[in-house]
């Protein structure tokens, strides 16, 4: 999640500062590139969310046999289709033959100064970006069962005696299972948070309600706000770093051995 929303900020950034520092809307291929990436980093990022949510929700249900379910292929077939799923709404919208409304550029460059448009990200076709806000939603439709899933699996697991002793002999105790919940849920939370005025905004000019000249500043805002889902995400894990300081202590453990044994 976090490289898909580096590479998210690196896929904006740059072209945005090129074209403020020369004054002038980005076009041709790099306009293309920005736009495939775009929405195909989005997407990716948040299937990536849901697939984090899935793992938390069989480690919790199935303790004892989660490592026989989430296994590095069936990981790998996931992240797989993660990326084909992100990648067909990306190129649909880009495709030759879906050509980019250059007349609205135009007339948000009429209407604004430059500072305020040149920002802006090329956008990609239509079909394209309602197919990625199509599978968005699924994605957080999805993300939604699980947290309900989640909690009554931990609800229903306190009268069981059985599951209980399954979790001690895991040697982590239920709060600190719920505690981890609860910071990837203050992260979904975050990140839904982020995107909201980005989805918005889209829905807006999908569907006429503004016109792209007149929705021109809050696209700039809601851009900058989705920029910031990676530096929120760092800060949720900062202050609640107790609870993973366990597992960084074995990790730092089993690196150190590793080096020792060399």
């Amino acid at each position: 999640m976090a490289i898909t929303d580096t590479a998210l900020a690196l896929a904006y950034n740059p072209i945005a500062i090129s074209s403020l520092a020369h004054g002038r809307y980005p076009t041709g291929p790099w306009c293309r590139i920005q736009a495939f990436f775009i929405i195909f980093l989005s997407v990716l990022s948040l299937h990536s969310l849901l697939c984090v949510w899935l793992c938390r929700y069989v480690h919790i249900a199935y303790p004892l046999s989660y490592r026989k379910v989430l296994t590095r292929r069936r990981m790998v077939h996931a992240m797989c289709l993660c990326v084909l799923v992100a990648a067909a709404p990306a190129a649909l919208g880009v495709s030759p033959v879906h050509a980019f409304t250059l007349g609205a550029v135009e007339e948000v460059l009429q209407s604004f100064e430059q500072p305020q448009t040149l920002i802006t990200p090329c956008l990609a076709g239509p079909e394209g970006t309602i197919l990625s806000v199509s599978v968005n939603l699924a994605a957080m439709l999805a993300i939604v069962c699980l947290v309900t899933l989640i909690c009554y699996e931990t609800r229903r697991s306190q009268t069981k005696h059985d599951q209980k002793l399954t979790w001690n002999a895991q040697a982590e105790d239920r709060e600190s299972k719920m505690q981890a919940v609860y910071t990837l849920l203050i992260v979904v939370l975050v990140n839904w948070i982020t995107w909201l005025p980005a989805f918005v905004v889209t829905i807006l000019l999908k569907f006429g309600a503004v016109s792209l000249a007149a929705a021109s500043p809050w696209i700039d805002i809601a851009t900058i706000i989705l920029q910031s889902a990676t530096f929120s995400d760092s800060l949720v894990y900062a202050f609640r770093y107790h609870i993973y300081r366990r597992a960084l202590k074995k990790m730092y453990r089993e690196i150190r051995n590793i080096f020792t044994d060399a």
